[in-house]
Parts: structure tokens; C-alpha cells; sequence
């Protein structure tokens, strides 16, 4: 088994909720075609700074391990939805040619920042009590209880924060 040294023990496709032993998987299998969509956290910077990044990662990833490794120039124009780029990565027995494409938001996300703070963050305290009545938000909890808990941690911080700083103020005047 070539890749049990590699594999999680006792699954593969780690957090799809299915269950594989690793002896399933077929010997002599090797990827020779991949097609990676990533997705961009809400960031403002563009294609050059993904594309420079990814660029200087896969220079440390290639010297590492000692592989060749070969990236096109980005496509996909301004107006497009996402870019792309091919890479080639080969080691001693095997090349795998990967199409690296880009979902391009940055748009949209540096037309948000445009917005005044004091309408994204009332809007935000809408959209949590709409999830709170519609019972989006207890559907939440129930099915994973810490992603429930990262999605309200930022408004009870800011809630405790005003609670204090009122504390505070009324203590001070």
C-alpha cells in the first residue's frame, strides 16, 4: 500500500462522515489530473497576490521535496468569474497536472468596504435575529455546536464590550 503512510488510520475523505479503511484503497492508483477551486476569504486583494503567494509556496513546497514543478500565467480577464493557472508537479515516478482556478470576489468584497461600519454592523444584528426567529440559528447548534458557537462569538463579544464600556461610563460620570 503506497499510500497508508499517508492516509488518516482507518479513513479516507477525511470529514465527509463516511467511514473507509485504508486497505480499500486500489494499489498502484495515482492521480494524474486534479482540479483545485479556491475560494478566497473576504480579502480585497486580487489574482496577483494569490497568484504571487501560490507562486512562492509551491517554490518552498518544490525545493523541499526535491520535484519539479512548473506554473502558467494566470487567465481569466477582470470581467470573468474566476482566473486559472495550470501547474505540473513530478517526482521520480509519477506528474500530476493540476488546473488551479480562482473564484475572483475581490469586487465585491472592496465594494463592501465602501459601506459605513455602523450599517454592516446593524445589518449583522438583523440578519441574527432573523436566524434566531426563523430557527436557522438553533438548526445551527444541533447539527455542530462549535460552528454555532463561532457564528455568535463575535456579537456577544460586541455585546459585552457595550455592556462594559456603558458600565464603565455610568461609573465614571
Amino acid at each position: 500500500m503506497r499510500w497508508a503512510a499517508v492516509l488518516p488510520r482507518g479513513r479516507l475523505g477525511y470529514g465527509s462522515g463516511q467511514r473507509h479503511r485504508a486497505d480499500e484503497v486500489r494499489a498502484g492508483v495515482t492521480v494524474q489530473r486534479r482540479h483545485v477551486i479556491y475560494v478566497p476569504g473576504y480579502d480585497p486583494r486580487g489574482i496577483a497576490h494569490y497568484y504571487r503567494s501560490f507562486r512562492q509556496e509551491l517554490g518552498r513546497f518544490r525545493d523541499l521535496h526535491g520535484l519539479k514543478a512548473v506554473v502558467s500565467r494566470p487567465e481569466g480577464g477582470a470581467g470573468e468569474i474566476s482566473a486559472r493557472w495550470l501547474v505540473t508537479t513530478a517526482g521520480p515516478d509519477w506528474q500530476v497536472k493540476t488546473t488551479y482556478e480562482l473564484l475572483r470576489w475581490d469586487d465585491v468584497v472592496r465594494a463592501d468596504a465602501g459601506r459605513p461600519i455602523w450599517r454592516k454592523i446593524a445589518l449583522g444584528w438583523l440578519m441574527l435575529v432573523r436566524f434566531m426567529l426563523n430557527g436557522t440559528l438553533l438548526r445551527l447548534g444541533r447539527a455542530h455546536w462549535r460552528f454555532a458557537g463561532f457564528f455568535v462569538y463575535p456579537y456577544l463579544t460586541l455585546l459585552a464590550l457595550v455592556l462594559a464600556s456603558g458600565l464603565l461610563g455610568s461609573l465614571v460620570a
